[in-house]
């Protein structure tokens, strides 16, 4: 059985992109997250800075939501909270042009 230090390091390690820790259910993790249809770890992955709007819905799929900033960025948001708690967020940022400046992937407390 594993000890909360184990899930926690799990959960740092799927921040970093690697394996989650399906028993880490204590913290709502996994267990509280909802992904957009299409979704997948492995494609977003491939998600890299410089790619278009397009080319991240080739891999992705559409996102859950986007919100729209005043300077002209987007965030898409491919994860939500399930319930509340922690959930697995990915989000991608888009600059003022429409091409990926960042994304993230993040244990958040809803």
């Amino acid at each position: 059985m594993r000890t909360r230090e184990h899930c926690l390091l799990a959960v740092l390690l799927m921040a970093l992109g690697g394996s989650s820790c399906s028993e880490c259910h204590f913290l709502g993790y996994p267990e509280a997250t909802t992904f957009a249809a299409g979704y997948s770890e492995e494609a977003f992955a491939k998600v890299e800075a410089g790619m278009s709007r397009e080319e991240v819905t080739k891999l992705l799929g559409q996102p859950l939501g986007i919100v729209t900033w005043d300077n002209g960025r987007e965030t898409w948001e491919y994860s939500k909270a399930t319930h509340g708690g922690g959930y697995q967020q990915r989000n991608i940022v888009f600059s003022e042009q429409g091409e990926v400046r960042s994304k993230a992937a993040s244990l958040a407390d809803d």
